[in-house]
């Protein structure tokens, strides 16, 4: 009690609880007279920011901190808005190293080979891949013996491949559904299990993924004392069978299956932060889950109008928030992306435009008289709009016939901290602050030399490629793919684009050397840049980001590189 009593806080306002004694401290006076408990909120709202709807630009570009819970003895201390934040260095092309390549460089791949998702698992010890086959094949990494060359140098070894979905035909509709893996997401682990969730265009499917011992029997009764009389076996003598593990083997078991709830083709799923609910979207619905009920679950946005003629947007991602259980958000082929709170509705496909106000904390402050203490408590209430709309306006004088297709998002990700939206659409990719929905904080051109291009893009259907997009652990770096068998590394603060080809020569000497030498292939490559020079089916769509290292997974066709720093 003594100890708590002693508690300073620092930049609250003055006179709560002091005794404005010097010699003493502020610590808190039992004898002063009752405090007006209305008139002391009105002053903690009156000191603490005000919601940033109201601010200015400059204003917006500062976060607000989560509610701390001080410690005995500890103090309160705001941190100043205009107080510098160290940057982490940027990182060089130099620094990337391969450090694992699985597949076949080759054209005699057949199409169900072709990878369609990869994601690291939230500890970064596993790797998933899926392919348009149906087949998931799990990577488990390990720390390499030597590692003078890249730090946290790793390996990656086969665990176990199984076949999630086969095709199917959708008798009532006449389609067929293919068996093709469109996304992978991994679920907290547990009790030494992994639990991932996979999907094709219809169905998804949770499955547990775990490690079991193989026994064998090794000690038996050879002493052939069956025709023996009782009288003359010696405790010595009996042996009992004993079991023994003599290897591992991994299981791959199907425990959920979430079907028959979209009638349209599904774009993605997510896991929520509780760990208990995930949702799946379709091009006009998304459907929240609980993992453990497979036979129902909620429509939480629903954008099919009643005139499929009316129709003028189709959503095309959607994900959770990191850390706020009750945030979604989704993107449209109209370039939108719209945030919603589930708690404030239960469907949440309607929105309204204006800044979105984040985290604006209001402080409450109960006095309780406790073996005559005086106790502090904080109550935070994070105040959240119920929806927002991030969409940059575009240019009327700049539209055309390719503005629509050009500016549909193909993938949506938050930053590791909530603060930021990675949006990825075909020629750009933006970052977005959660509290300026006006314009993107920060726009990266990656395919702006192809703009001339976009008629023959059409024709090829190449406009309508899906690039996805990956943050790094800490929030600093993002990546993404591109044509060409390129993928590019930016800096959140725009101080680096790295541009990577992956190239098989850098293979450990198990995999078999290509026939022509490593200048002749590089003489042989386009120049960067080039439109006319770029080798179109040779392309990296799919990519991850470890959660916690500096390491980086892409695909291209069949083959898997995973490269690290």
């Amino acid at each position: 009690m003594e100890e708590v009593a002693g508690m300073a806080y620092e930049g609250m306002p003055p006179g709560y609880g002091s005794t404005n004694d010097p010699q003493q401290g502020d610590s808190f006076d039992t004898k002063s007279p009752p405090v007006d408990l209305y008139q002391m909120m009105l002053d903690a709202e009156a000191f603490f920011p005000k919601p940033l709807a109201c601010c200015s630009k400059a204003e917006a570009q500062h976060s607000f901190t989560p509610p701390y819970h001080p410690k005995a003895g500890s103090s309160i201390r705001h941190a100043s808005p205009d107080a510098p934040t160290s940057k982490p260095a940027p990182m060089n092309a130099s620094d990337w190293q391969l450090a694992f390549f699985s597949g076949d460089t080759g054209r005699n791949s057949t199409e169900a080979e072709v990878i369609s998702s990869v994601a690291f698992d939230p500890t970064g010890k596993h790797l998933a891949v899926g392919n348009k086959g149906g087949r998931i094949a799990i990577y488990c990494r390990r720390e390499a013996v030597s590692s003078n060359q890249i730090p946290h140098a790793s390996t990656y070894t086969p665990f176990t491949e199984f076949q999630s979905h086969s095709a199917e035909f959708d008798y009532l509709k006449s389609v067929e559904v293919e068996e093709q893996i469109n996304q992978i997401k991994w679920c907290q682990p547990s009790n030494g299990s992994q639990c991932l969730l996979s999907t094709n265009d219809k169905t998804v499917k949770l499955w547990k993924i775990h490690e079991h011992a193989v026994c064998q029997i090794t000690t038996y009764n050879e002493q052939g004392l069956a025709h023996v009389p009782h009288e003359r076996i010696t405790p010595e003598q009996i042996r009992l069978p004993q079991a023994e593990v003599c290897s591992k083997t991994t299981t791959s078991t199907i425990k959920r299956v979430y079907a028959n709830a979209h009638t349209y083709h599904i774009n993605s799923i997510a896991i929520n932060s509780d760990g208990e609910t995930f949702m799946s979207a379709d091009d006009l619905r998304v459907n929240l889950w609980s993992l453990g009920i497979s036979n129902q679950s909620f429509n939480i946005v629903d954008i099919k109008p009643a005139n499929m003629e009316e129709l003028t947007e189709v959503i095309t991602a959607a994900d959770f928030h990191p850390t706020h259980c009750s945030t979604m958000m989704y993107s449209t082929s109209r370039g939108a992306i719209k945030l919603g709170d589930m708690r404030q509705a239960a469907l949440c496909d309607a929105y309204s435009q204006g800044m979105f106000a984040m985290s604006y904390f209001k402080v409450h402050f109960w006095y309780a008289v406790i073996t005559e203490v005086f106790f502090v408590c904080f109550c935070c209430c994070c105040v959240l709009c119920f929806r927002a709309v991030f969409e940059e306006q575009e240019d009327p004088e700049a539209r055309s016939f390719f503005s629509e297709i050009i500016a549909s998002i193909s993938d949506i990700k938050f930053s590791p901290d909530g603060r930021y939206i990675i949006a990825r659409d075909f020629l750009t990719l933006k970052v977005w602050d959660i509290n300026m929905n006006s314009r993107p904080v920060q726009t990266i051109n990656i395919h702006e030399h192809l703009r001339p291009r976009l008629g023959d893009l059409y024709e090829s259907d190449c406009i309508f490629d899906k690039f996805e997009c990956a943050v790094s652990g800490d929030g600093n770096n993002f990546i993404t793919g591109s044509y060409n068998s390129e993928f590019h590394i930016y800096d959140r603060y725009g101080r680096a684009d790295i541009s990577i080809t992956p190239r098989t020569a850098r293979v450990s000497r198990r995999h078999s050397m290509p026939q022509r030498g490593l200048a002749q292939q590089i003489a042989a490559l386009p120049t960067p840049g080039d439109p006319d020079a770029l080798d179109f089916s040779k392309k990296i769509m799919q990519t991850s980001w470890h959660p916690s290292l500096n390491e980086v997974a892409v695909s291209i066709r069949n083959s898997l590189f995973i490269y690290a720093a």
